[in-house]
Protein backbone atom coordinates (compact mmCIF):
# COMPACT_ATOMS: atom_id res chain seq x y z
CA UNK A 1 0.00 0.00 0.00
CA UNK A 2 1.35 3.13 -0.87
CA UNK A 3 1.76 5.70 1.88
CA UNK A 4 -0.27 8.82 1.75
CA UNK A 5 0.33 12.40 3.05
CA UNK A 6 -1.44 13.44 6.84
CA UNK A 7 -4.89 13.54 6.69
CA UNK A 8 -5.20 12.00 3.54
CA UNK A 9 -7.19 8.27 3.44
CA UNK A 10 -4.99 5.59 2.83
CA UNK A 11 -6.18 3.59 0.52
CA UNK A 12 -5.34 -0.04 -1.39
CA UNK A 13 -4.02 -0.05 -5.00
CA UNK A 14 -5.23 -2.09 -7.67
CA UNK A 15 -1.62 -2.78 -9.65
CA UNK A 16 -2.12 -2.38 -13.53
CA UNK A 17 1.09 -4.43 -14.47
CA UNK A 18 -0.02 -6.73 -17.53
CA UNK A 19 0.17 -5.83 -21.57
CA UNK A 20 -3.89 -7.13 -21.43
CA UNK A 21 -4.47 -4.77 -18.60
CA UNK A 22 -2.86 -1.60 -20.52
CA UNK A 23 -4.57 -2.87 -23.46
CA UNK A 24 -7.91 -2.70 -22.12
CA UNK A 25 -7.66 0.27 -20.10
CA UNK A 26 -6.61 1.95 -23.96
CA UNK A 27 -9.94 2.33 -24.58
CA UNK A 28 -12.04 5.42 -23.13
CA UNK A 29 -14.71 3.59 -22.39
CA UNK A 30 -13.37 0.93 -20.62
CA UNK A 31 -10.91 3.49 -18.36
CA UNK A 32 -14.35 5.51 -17.51
CA UNK A 33 -16.30 1.96 -16.65
CA UNK A 34 -12.79 0.95 -14.10
CA UNK A 35 -13.08 4.71 -12.83
CA UNK A 36 -16.77 4.44 -11.87
CA UNK A 37 -16.21 1.02 -10.51
CA UNK A 38 -13.59 2.34 -8.37
CA UNK A 39 -15.65 5.19 -7.10
CA UNK A 40 -18.77 3.34 -6.59
CA UNK A 41 -17.48 -0.28 -5.71
CA UNK A 42 -13.85 -0.31 -4.04
CA UNK A 43 -12.36 -2.93 -2.30
CA UNK A 44 -9.38 -3.16 0.07
CA UNK A 45 -8.57 -6.82 1.91
CA UNK A 46 -9.39 -5.34 5.34
CA UNK A 47 -12.34 -3.51 4.60
CA UNK A 48 -16.12 -4.63 4.42
CA UNK A 49 -17.48 -6.66 1.28
CA UNK A 50 -19.01 -4.51 -1.75
CA UNK A 51 -22.14 -5.03 -2.71
CA UNK A 52 -20.81 -3.92 -5.91
CA UNK A 53 -22.22 -1.63 -8.98
CA UNK A 54 -24.62 -3.51 -11.67
CA UNK A 55 -24.29 -2.69 -15.74
CA UNK A 56 -27.03 -0.21 -15.71
CA UNK A 57 -25.85 1.78 -12.73
CA UNK A 58 -22.46 2.32 -14.43
CA UNK A 59 -24.19 3.25 -17.10
CA UNK A 60 -26.26 5.99 -15.61
CA UNK A 61 -23.64 7.16 -14.14
CA UNK A 62 -21.69 7.56 -17.74
CA UNK A 63 -24.81 8.37 -19.43
CA UNK A 64 -24.85 5.80 -21.77
CA UNK A 65 -27.00 2.43 -22.33
CA UNK A 66 -26.53 -0.20 -20.87
CA UNK A 67 -26.53 -2.55 -23.72
CA UNK A 68 -23.63 -0.69 -25.34
CA UNK A 69 -21.19 -1.55 -22.21
CA UNK A 70 -21.41 -5.70 -22.41
CA UNK A 71 -18.69 -5.83 -24.10
CA UNK A 72 -16.31 -3.64 -22.30
CA UNK A 73 -17.35 -5.30 -18.96
CA UNK A 74 -16.02 -8.53 -20.51
CA UNK A 75 -12.77 -7.05 -21.40
CA UNK A 76 -12.43 -5.83 -18.25
CA UNK A 77 -13.21 -9.38 -16.09
CA UNK A 78 -11.16 -10.90 -18.21
CA UNK A 79 -7.96 -8.61 -17.91
CA UNK A 80 -8.51 -8.62 -14.23
CA UNK A 81 -9.31 -5.18 -13.90
CA UNK A 82 -12.82 -5.63 -12.39
CA UNK A 83 -14.35 -8.53 -11.02
CA UNK A 84 -17.84 -10.10 -10.48
CA UNK A 85 -19.31 -9.92 -6.70
CA UNK A 86 -22.44 -11.17 -6.84
CA UNK A 87 -26.51 -9.66 -8.42
CA UNK A 88 -28.82 -7.70 -7.21
CA UNK A 89 -32.66 -7.79 -9.07
CA UNK A 90 -33.52 -4.98 -11.29
CA UNK A 91 -36.35 -4.70 -13.05
CA UNK A 92 -37.78 -8.03 -12.13
CA UNK A 93 -34.23 -9.68 -13.28
CA UNK A 94 -31.18 -10.78 -11.78
CA UNK A 95 -28.33 -8.18 -12.64
CA UNK A 96 -24.76 -9.48 -12.40
CA UNK A 97 -22.80 -6.63 -10.04
CA UNK A 98 -18.93 -5.95 -9.86
CA UNK A 99 -16.56 -4.49 -7.66
CA UNK A 100 -12.66 -3.18 -8.18
CA UNK A 101 -9.63 -4.52 -7.12
CA UNK A 102 -8.80 -1.93 -4.77
CA UNK A 103 -9.58 1.66 -3.78
CA UNK A 104 -7.13 3.30 -6.23
CA UNK A 105 -5.74 2.10 -9.54
CA UNK A 106 -2.00 2.25 -9.66
CA UNK A 107 0.21 1.66 -12.73
CA UNK A 108 3.08 -0.13 -12.72
CA UNK A 109 5.97 1.16 -15.22
CA UNK A 110 7.77 -2.23 -16.39
CA UNK A 111 11.65 -2.43 -15.86
CA UNK A 112 12.54 -3.62 -18.86
CA UNK A 113 11.25 -2.86 -22.82
CA UNK A 114 8.68 -5.74 -23.66
CA UNK A 115 4.87 -5.99 -24.61
CA UNK A 116 3.98 -4.90 -21.12
CA UNK A 117 5.84 -1.55 -21.53
CA UNK A 118 4.71 -0.97 -25.45
CA UNK A 119 1.03 -1.48 -23.63
CA UNK A 120 1.52 1.27 -21.19
CA UNK A 121 2.89 3.85 -23.83
CA UNK A 122 0.11 2.49 -25.98
CA UNK A 123 -2.49 3.96 -23.04
CA UNK A 124 -0.64 6.57 -21.85
CA UNK A 125 -0.79 8.49 -25.82
CA UNK A 126 -4.34 7.65 -25.75
CA UNK A 127 -5.17 9.05 -22.91
CA UNK A 128 -3.71 12.23 -23.62
CA UNK A 129 -4.79 12.19 -26.62
CA UNK A 130 -8.82 11.56 -25.88
CA UNK A 131 -8.20 14.09 -23.20
CA UNK A 132 -7.02 16.45 -25.41
CA UNK A 133 -9.48 15.99 -27.24
CA UNK A 134 -12.24 16.76 -24.86
CA UNK A 135 -10.51 19.60 -23.05
CA UNK A 136 -10.43 21.30 -26.71
CA UNK A 137 -14.69 20.38 -27.46
CA UNK A 138 -15.48 22.10 -24.02
CA UNK A 139 -13.18 25.35 -24.80
CA UNK A 140 -14.88 25.39 -28.47
CA UNK A 141 -18.51 24.69 -26.65
CA UNK A 142 -17.99 27.17 -24.06
CA UNK A 143 -17.28 29.64 -26.43
CA UNK A 144 -19.82 29.27 -28.47
CA UNK A 145 -22.65 30.00 -25.49
CA UNK A 146 -20.38 33.10 -24.83
CA UNK A 147 -21.20 32.19 -21.10
CA UNK A 148 -18.12 34.27 -20.12
CA UNK A 149 -17.15 34.36 -16.79
CA UNK A 150 -20.07 31.94 -15.77
CA UNK A 151 -18.56 29.30 -17.02
CA UNK A 152 -14.89 29.39 -16.04
CA UNK A 153 -15.49 26.97 -13.73
CA UNK A 154 -16.03 24.08 -15.89
CA UNK A 155 -12.65 23.87 -17.50
CA UNK A 156 -9.15 24.60 -15.84
CA UNK A 157 -6.55 24.14 -18.19
CA UNK A 158 -2.52 24.53 -16.86
CA UNK A 159 0.23 23.45 -17.81
CA UNK A 160 3.14 24.09 -15.47
CA UNK A 161 7.50 23.38 -15.99
CA UNK A 162 10.17 23.48 -13.58
CA UNK A 163 13.05 21.80 -11.40
CA UNK A 164 11.32 20.80 -8.37
CA UNK A 165 13.68 18.99 -5.49
CA UNK A 166 12.57 15.85 -3.71
CA UNK A 167 10.41 17.98 -1.25
CA UNK A 168 8.61 19.80 -3.81
CA UNK A 169 8.16 16.42 -5.89
CA UNK A 170 6.70 14.97 -2.99
CA UNK A 171 4.55 17.72 -1.95
CA UNK A 172 3.53 17.37 -5.92
CA UNK A 173 2.69 13.76 -5.38
CA UNK A 174 0.61 14.41 -2.46
CA UNK A 175 -1.63 17.03 -4.18
CA UNK A 176 -2.95 14.86 -6.54
CA UNK A 177 -3.29 12.42 -3.89
CA UNK A 178 -5.75 15.34 -2.45
CA UNK A 179 -7.19 15.84 -5.69
CA UNK A 180 -8.04 11.97 -6.25
CA UNK A 181 -9.87 12.58 -2.92
CA UNK A 182 -11.96 14.69 -4.39
CA UNK A 183 -13.49 12.27 -6.80
CA UNK A 184 -13.95 9.75 -4.19
CA UNK A 185 -17.67 8.34 -3.98
CA UNK A 186 -18.29 11.56 -6.69
CA UNK A 187 -21.72 10.02 -7.97
CA UNK A 188 -24.21 11.50 -9.95
CA UNK A 189 -26.73 13.60 -8.08
CA UNK A 190 -28.58 16.62 -8.22
CA UNK A 191 -26.59 19.66 -9.18
CA UNK A 192 -23.63 17.57 -10.07
CA UNK A 193 -21.42 17.61 -13.64
CA UNK A 194 -19.71 14.78 -15.23
CA UNK A 195 -16.11 16.11 -14.64
CA UNK A 196 -12.64 14.45 -15.67
CA UNK A 197 -9.35 15.50 -14.29
CA UNK A 198 -6.43 13.89 -16.66
CA UNK A 199 -3.06 14.09 -14.64
CA UNK A 200 -0.13 13.56 -15.92
CA UNK A 201 3.25 14.11 -14.27
CA UNK A 202 6.82 13.47 -15.96
CA UNK A 203 10.23 14.40 -16.42
CA UNK A 204 11.45 16.29 -19.36
CA UNK A 205 13.72 15.87 -21.83
CA UNK A 206 16.27 18.12 -23.02
CA UNK A 207 17.99 18.59 -26.11
CA UNK A 208 19.77 15.46 -27.20
CA UNK A 209 17.36 13.23 -25.09
CA UNK A 210 18.89 13.56 -21.72
CA UNK A 211 16.97 13.81 -18.76
CA UNK A 212 16.60 16.97 -16.80
CA UNK A 213 18.39 16.28 -13.79
CA UNK A 214 20.94 18.13 -11.61
CA UNK A 215 23.18 16.32 -8.94
CA UNK A 216 22.61 17.66 -5.38
CA UNK A 217 25.88 19.16 -5.84
CA UNK A 218 26.05 20.63 -9.12
CA UNK A 219 25.66 24.02 -8.14
CA UNK A 220 23.84 27.39 -7.76
CA UNK A 221 22.20 27.67 -10.96
CA UNK A 222 20.66 31.43 -11.20
CA UNK A 223 22.93 32.82 -8.84
CA UNK A 224 24.98 35.61 -10.30
CA UNK A 225 28.59 34.26 -11.16
CA UNK A 226 31.17 35.90 -8.27
CA UNK A 227 34.64 36.96 -9.81
CA UNK A 228 37.37 37.23 -7.94
CA UNK A 229 40.34 40.06 -8.51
Amino acid sequence: MQKRAAGLRARYFAQVRTPAQFNALASPVRDQIVQVVVNQAPWSPDGPETPGVSIREVAAQLGRKPGSLYRHFEALVAAGLIRETGAQTSGGRDATTYSAGGEAIQLVTPSKSGPALTALCRYLQRMAAHAGRESAAAVRDRAHRDEGDAARSEQASVSMFGWLDESQQNRLHDLLLEVADVFDKAQRRPGTKLVAASMLIRPVRLPGGRTGVEPAESGDFGAPSRRTN
